[in-house]
Order: structure tokens, then sequence, then C-alpha cells
């Protein structure tokens, strides 16, 4: 797979992601017009299983686009003799966005298992 392919898998893949914590989001809202506990316990477990996956899902998809950032950026610094140094600092700032992207999401993935295992 080449780059732009896994750039463009990745970013669906947050797309998706982000798209089921959405979902998660307005489960957890709609709690309190539940009226039944065990319905209620049902839908806080299925927006629990949703943040979860999304949380996965994000993370899946940000990684696959740092990947490919990372095989951009080797590009760019094996032809460094070529390129301007603005572009150099772009392309490391880039890298280490992506790395604290994915950082992120590992910690908020960490935190929905977290969550999970409290309920």
């Amino acid at each position: 797979m080449d780059t732009e392919q896994l750039n463009i898998l990745g970013a669906q893949l947050a797309f998706l992601g982000d798209g089921l914590l959405v979902l998660a989001a307005e489960k957890e809202a709609g709690l309190d017009q539940i009226k039944g506990a065990k319905e209620q316990e049902e839908q806080k477990q299925i927006a629990t299983e949703l943040n979860i996956c999304g949380n996965f899902i994000v993370l899946l998809g940000d990684t696959l686009s740092l990947v490919a950032g990372q095989q951009e950026a080797q590009e760019t610094f094996k032809n460094s003799d070529k390129v301007d140094c603005i572009t150099l600092e772009a392309t490391q700032d880039n890298l280490t966005g992506g790395w604290l992207n994915v950082i992120g999401d590992v910690l908020n993935y960490r935190a929905a298992i977290l969550i999970a295992q409290v309920r």
C-alpha cells in the first residue's frame, strides 16, 4: 500500500471512529430519558462499547496516518540537500504532531477501558 492510500485509509478510519464516539455520546446523553433501570443499563453498556470501539478505530486510523507521514518524511529527509530548511522543519513538526495525536488516542482508549471497568 502506498503512502497516499495509507493516508486515505487512516483518515477514513478516524472518521468512522469519530462517528462511533458521537453515537456513544448521544446514548450517554439520552440515559436520563429512559425510565426502566434494565433498559437504562443496557443503553449505558452500548454507549460504553461504542466508546471503546470508537476510540480504538480512531487510534488505528491515526496510526496509519502517522505511518504514511513517516514514509513521506523519510523521503524528505533522504533528499535533505535538495529541500529548503522550512520544509524540513515543517516535516519534523508534522511528525511530532502525528506522534502526539497517536499518544492522545492511546490515552483516550485507555480511559475508555478504565471507564468500562468501573461500570
